[in-house]
């Protein structure tokens, strides 16, 4: 078999997830922006990670994989289903199946099986999505789009060939999506999308998706998550300063990439991505707060990127006091989004009642 979708225009993005799904939303004619797609999924969160079964911690500002998926189904009205299989030959029997359909297929990886990326031996995530348009058996590839372009990198490294797409063999595709490494081992999931229901995007849902977010953020189910989570973070690093020299290395070298755009989070721990999709609402809607309240968020970032620096430098010097001036930085940014958030629900609560009159 060889099917390659000559319909589709690989492009590069800031996040796996909403990059992947941008495109197979323009694929089925509906343009939307990453940061659109963000909103509607509530993508807005903030959890620490430090559970007994990882060898470090990490964070993520993001909702959590699946729920994210949900969220963008219950506001779009479109059915998005998460599908996984146990067989690796059952999940590639899909996967031709969709691209006969002439679609091409949203897949889970493994980011530390795909050789392009040249990531350490031991890193694993399995919570990566790229999109497979194109299977040529006879070759035994597939044509895989990522993040990159050619004017995009993914990484750091300084011999780094960015691709527009990937071409990767069967066997390595095969490896990604089965891989049974943690974190967030991908289970050979797809996202298969209906497109025949229309959504439209106005005032009520943006408003409404605003507000919800803003209310898992502060009132968040545990200490580690939304608001709270990012006081846990500061008062975690005393800990950080036990670490060994190993353990230290490690944990801040990964950090960097949970919170820099390098790893995919579109800059400041996707709090640049919500910054930006606060300002399409101020221009959907006309309201100039939400582009203020986007302006906001985007200087959030910039004390998140000033982390990210920090934690790098760790990574390379050991310099242990550089985590006083991170916990510093996480306090103003603690009471920053808590103050951003709270302001964000009263305006959606006093414009509601205004309108109800």
């Amino acid at each position: 078999m060889k099917k390659i979708l000559k319909d589709f225009t690989p492009m590069a993005g800031h996040h796996c997830i909403t990059n992947s799904l941008r495109q197979v939303f323009k694929f089925n004619k509906i343009i939307i922006s990453e940061e659109m797609l963000f909103g509607l999924g509530l993508g807005l969160n903030f959890q620490y990670y430090d559970a007994k079964n990882i060898p470090f911690p990490i964070v993520t500002g993001r909702t959590k994989l699946i729920e994210f998926e949900e969220n963008l189904a219950n506001n779009t009205g479109l059915d998005i289903e998460i599908k996984e299989s146990k067989s690796r030959r059952r999940a590639y029997v899909e996967l031709l199946n969709s691209l006969e359909d002439n679609q091409p297929q949203i897949v889970y990886v493994d980011m530390g099986k795909l050789d392009y990326l040249n990531l350490p031996e031991d890193f694993h995530h399995g919570g990566h999505t790229v999109v497979v348009f194109g299977i040529d058996e006879e070759d035994g590839v597939a044509f895989v789009s990522d993040r990159d372009s050619k004017t995009r990198k993914l990484t750091m490294l300084d011999d780094e060939q960015p691709q527009d797409y990937h071409i990767i063999s069967l066997d390595e595709l095969a490896d990604a999506r089965d891989s049974a490494d943690k974190p967030y081992p991908p289970k050979n999931k797809r996202i298969v999308i209906n497109f025949n229901k229309y959504f439209k995007i106005d005032q009520t849902l943006l408003y409404k998706i605003i507000e919800e977010n803003a209310e898992a953020m502060l009132n968040s189910p545990t200490r580690k998550s939304g608001v709270r989570g990012i006081q846990h973070f500061r008062d975690a690093l005393d800990e950080w300063k036990e670490f060994d020299d190993d353990k230290l290395h490690i944990s801040s070298i990964n950090m960097f990439f949970m919170i820099n755009e390098l790893g995919g989070t579109g800059g400041g721990c996707f709090r640049r991505l919500y910054g930006n999709f606060l300002r399409e609402t101020a221009e959907a809607t006309k309201e100039k707060f939400f582009k203020h309240a986007g302006v906001a968020y985007v200087k959030i970032a910039d004390d998140w990127d000033a982390i990210s620096r920090h934690m790098m430098d760790i990574s390379q010097s050991g310099n242990r006091e550089l985590l006083g001036k991170i916990q510093s930085i996480l306090q103003i940014i603690h009471i920053r989004e808590k103050e951003l958030l709270e302001r964000l629900q009263e305006y959606i609560i006093k414009s509601r009642k205004k309108s109800s009159y």
